[in-house]
Formats: C-alpha cells, sequence, structure tokens
C-alpha cells in the first residue's frame, strides 16, 4: 500500500510542478488557473506522502521528488543550446585589479572571516554564559547563535563604506568578550 501512495503522490508532485511551469511559460497576461492547479497539486502530494510515509519522511520526499522531477523536465524540455561550431571565441586577456583594489579585498577578507568569527564566538558564548541555565543548554546555544552573529559581522563590514567602525567595534567586542570569558 505504501509503495501506491508513493507513486500516486510522485505522479501529483510531477502533475503539478508541469503545471507551474506551464502556468510560467504562459505569455502575458497570465492566467491563475494553472498557478492554482499546481499548488493544490503540490499540496495533494504532500498529503499523500504524509500517508505513505512518516512524517519526517513524508517532508523531505514531497521537498526533493518534485525538485529532481522539475530538473529532469527541465533538461528534457530545454532546447538544445551548444553553440554552433564554426562560432569563433573573442580571445581576451586577463584584467587584473590593481594593487590597492587587491589589498583592501584582502583586508575586507581578513576581517570579515578569521576576525569576525572569532568575535562572534567569543561574544556569542559570553552572552550564554550569562544565562542562569545548564552548561550544556548554555552551550548549545551559543553554538547556534554563533553563525547568526558571524553573519551579521560579516556583513557589516563588507558593506560599511568606512572599514575602520566595523573593524574596531569587532576587536572590542572580542577582547571585552575575551576578558569576561578568561578573567572573570
Amino acid at each position: 500500500m505504501s509503495w501506491i501512495l508513493g507513486t500516486l503522490a510522485t505522479a501529483t508532485g510531477f502533475a503539478g510542478v508541469l503545471s507551474l511551469y506551464r502556468s510560467w511559460r504562459l505569455p502575458l497576461p497570465k492566467p491563475t488557473h494553472w498557478r492554482r492547479l499546481g499548488w493544490i497539486l503540490l499540496v495533494l502530494s504532500l498529503i499523500a506522502w504524509l500517508w505513505a510515509q512518516p512524517a519526517e519522511f513524508a517532508v523531505c520526499f514531497a521537498l526533493t521528488v518534485p525538485a529532481l522531477l522539475a530538473w529532469l523536465w527541465i533538461g528534457w524540455a530545454s532546447p538544445d543550446r551548444q553553440p554552433a561550431r564554426d562560432t569563433k571565441l573573442e580571445q581576451r586577456t586577463l584584467n587584473w585589479p590593481r594593487l590597492r583594489v587587491l589589498g583592501e579585498q584582502l583586508l575586507k577578507l581578513v576581517i570579515s572571516v578569521p576576525l569576525a568569527g572569532l568575535a562572534s564566538a567569543l561574544f556569542s558564548f559570553a552572552v550564554t554564559d550569562l544565562l542562569p541555565w545548564e552548561a550544556v543548554n548554555r552551550l548549545v546555544t551559543g553554538v547556534l547563535m554563533m553563525p547568526v552573529f558571524w553573519g551579521l559581522a560579516s556583513y557589516w563590514v563588507l558593506a560599511d563604506t568606512r572599514l575602520w567602525r566595523p573593524t574596531l567595534v569587532l576587536i572590542t567586542t572580542g577582547a571585552l568578550s575575551a576578558g569576561y570569558l578568561f578573567l572573570l
């Protein structure tokens, strides 16, 4: 019975993907009935997967199987995109950036990856050390918070026009957090 529901769920998911593809390929103004039918079929596919498998497998299958089928469909339905044999490619030389620009980008890399990572790790563990939880819970919370702080810090480093502001804040935050963690 499970394989029948799995086959039904796969077919329903594929029909939903084809319906969404059809809605995408129609000229403007696009009618909405193909799009609605596609989403309804994908939801029905999820329901069929839920009947066929446990919930964690059903959600995984409902997300991956239509995506894989969509890739197969796009690969099969797309025209041959190879260039003509007699087409000559234009020869170009490699343009290296100026040394100053290269140095600035390397400095941003050093600040946004190791410095921001170290500062965010120290800050997240200093913050979680203040929580009144057990050590295991604090450790897990710190591990989960650290990539968020690291991403925010790296984004700030790369988005700010003045590099000294995020660098100064990262060094200060890291030093204060390290002082709290290792000296107090």
